[in-house]
């Protein structure tokens, strides 16, 4: 069959999926003057209203269910490729989707179609949302969730996430593109919280971004522990809390299954400089270190404590869930969230 052709913008998905739909042997397609489509089966019939994405990860079912309730029609969101994850995450909640290897699921009163695997394998999306948040990409979205009802210059854009003229406005084509910004010239603001932290918890790849050392240690009080991480290597070190740790500094708990910080200090010494021991079954100990140095920008901090912006903080939580703990969801519903730090 030969490599399968990327899609990496909207304007890529255009020329295809209409030929996808109409020429699928199984189903009738007719579409309306006003973009409506009609799907026939048999004696049967639905009518939906096409929603083209680059890209519909698990994670961003929800917003996409959000986005599109109340419209009357029920909307069909139509990507490049979907994975399985995905699949079962629109089928979960009944929103519609198809892409262009043949991936189905429509669903309407009085009507439902499953086709869980792809018919034919010549797609595949680009992705480009991970470009947006790679590196040091990431700092506008720390700067823009952290000072959400600023109005920004690029230049001044440029200064707060030490970023170049240039990139910030890249970005901004990227982030207007997808509905995260609003405004022109010396007007940007951030449009809503929700989209950009979809959109960044979507496209984040903690395993290139950190480089993560693992310590086992006896930990009576976390907070002390803290504070002798931060005694020990200083301020310079690039010290700053976050996932667990920093949820929990942000929000007041007690409780705290590790500790996580992020430190420029070379991870070889710590475990002299603390007694800790290496190890990863049953650690409690987290050092990260960043692939971008400024990862604590933007933060604030909390009984004396560096911690990162509450942005940064709900994204490394998310990497942490692998069992789907649900405490990156509950910071993020916490009424502090992305309100000023201290």
């Amino acid at each position: 069959m030969g490599h399968a052709l990327t899609i990496k913008t909207i304007d890529d998905l255009r020329p295809h999926w209409r030929s996808m739909l109409l020429g699928d042997q199984r189903f009738r397609w007719q579409e309306e003057g006003d973009g409506t489509l009609i799907c026939s089966l048999n004696e049967a019939s639905a009518r939906f209203r096409p929603v083209l994405a680059v890209g519909l990860s698990a994670h961003q079912v929800e917003s996409f269910m959000r986005v599109t309730a109340g419209q009357g029609t029920p909307a069909l969101v139509v990507v490049p490729s979907l994975s399985g994850s995905a699949y079962e995450a629109c089928r979960a909640r009944g929103l519609s989707c198809v892409d262009l290897n043949g991936r189905m699921f429509l669903n309407a009163a009085g009507f439902l179609v499953e086709r869980p695997a792809p018919t034919i394998r010549r797609f595949r999306a680009g992705l480009p949302v991970r470009r947006i948040f790679a590196g040091k990409a990431c700092r506008l979205a720390r700067v823009l969730l952290s000072q959400p009802g600023v109005l920004w210059t690029i230049r001044d854009l440029a200064r707060e996430a030490r970023l170049s003229i240039g990139t910030v406005q890249s970005l901004l084509v990227a982030y207007h593109r997808d509905g995260l910004v609003s405004g022109s010239r010396g007007d940007w603001r951030l449009s809503s919280a929700d989209p950009l932290l979809e959109a960044w918890r979507s496209g984040d790849r903690w395993e290139q971004r950190v480089t993560e050392t693992w310590f086992k240690a006896d930990i009576a009080d976390w907070r002390q522990v803290c504070r002798q991480v931060l005694a020990k290597l200083g301020r310079n070190a690039g010290v700053a809390f976050t996932q667990f740790t920093g949820a929990g500094l942000r929000c007041g708990s007690s409780g705290m299954p590790r500790i996580t910080f992020y430190t420029s200090a070379a991870s070889a010494g710590l475990a002299a400089a603390f007694g800790w021991h290496f190890g990863r079954e049953d650690s409690e100990i987290l050092v990260l270190s960043p692939e971008d140095p400024a990862i604590s920008d933007h933060g604030g901090n909390v009984e004396g404590l560096p911690v990162c912006c509450d942005g940064q903080i709900y994204v490394d939580l998310i990497a942490a869930e692998r069992d789907d703990t649900g405490d990156a969801e509950a910071f993020r519903r916490w009424r502090g969230f992305l309100q000023p730090q201290g």
